[in-house]
């Protein structure tokens, strides 16, 4: 993998980790985390509409089953994936990144 798609897949994982950390103050202010599969509604809801995420490689979403878990899927190819969870909490990359 070269350099560049590296720093773009590392960007994506530091987001996951700000979503994550965003999530954790949303849950402890209003008793449950915030689903969405919009990235402009995690930006508002989550971050203030402080940060955009705009301009990356990936665009990210928040769904929950048993637990949390934060998804960052690359715009130019679907079936690459980066997730983490609320009791994983180290990013897990598809097979296709």
């Amino acid at each position: 993998m070269d350099t560049k798609l590296q720093q773009k897949k590392k960007q994506a994982e530091i987001t996951l980790n700000s979503i994550y950390l965003a999530e954790q103050e949303y849950k402890s202010n209003n008793g449950e985390y915030y689903i969405s599969t919009s990235q402009l509604n995690i930006v508002t809801n989550l971050f203030d509409s402080v940060d955009d995420l705009d301009g990356q490689a990936y665009t990210f979403k928040t769904t929950v089953a048993d637990t949390l878990t934060i998804i960052a899927t690359k715009i130019s190819d679907a079936s690459c994936t980066i997730k983490i969870t609320q009791t994983k909490k180290k990013p897990v990359s598809s097979s296709s990144c």
